[in-house]
């Protein structure tokens, strides 16, 4: 599949993701460029893929991609942002953050493909590569550990 078609095909569930695990839609405008960068860049080996297998591999590449983003940010995060956006703004999208991110990365994908993205458990299966029923094992998991985290308040 070349990556014109992929983007005809894949682009509009992509954007979804890039919306549910972005801050904002600059970011997710960001995600989705550079998901589709990576994919030119790597054209020779994206045309060799099976079909089944590019959404779960673009989804790959805008996860490591938002996690490169969060890790320059843990670096280097301006204080000027948060006082602009407001407390309670903040402070609500601090503390989901803070329980997702106290997430094991795999229940943390799942909980964002499903409740960010709108994707089904078989959807998010065959994104992952996984069953669906592996996904909504995860998703119980992931509801388990930040109900704890709620009632603790504290991450895990």
């Amino acid at each position: 599949m070349d990556v014109a078609e992929a983007l005809n095909r894949h682009g509009p569930a992509l954007m979804r993701y890039a919306r549910a695990v972005a801050r904002d839609g600059h970011e997710a405008a960001d995600l989705y460029q550079q998901t589709w960068l990576r994919a030119l860049e790597h054209r020779a080996q994206v045309e060799r893929f099976p079909a089944e297998r590019m959404e779960p591999w673009l989804i790959r590449v805008m996860s490591n991609a938002l996690i490169d983003i969060r890790r320059r940010e843990k670096r280097d995060y301006p204080m000027e942002d948060v006082e602009e956006q407001g407390y309670e703004a903040d402070f609500s999208r601090v503390e989901t953050e803070q329980m997702l991110n106290g997430l094991p990365p795999k229940l943390r994908q799942a909980v964002q493909m499903r409740h960010f993205a709108g994707m089904s458990s078989a959807e998010i299966g065959r994104a992952l590569g996984v069953p669906a029923a592996t996904v909504r094992t995860r998703l119980r998991a992931a509801a388990i550990l930040l109900q704890k985290q709620w009632k603790d308040g504290e991450t895990v």
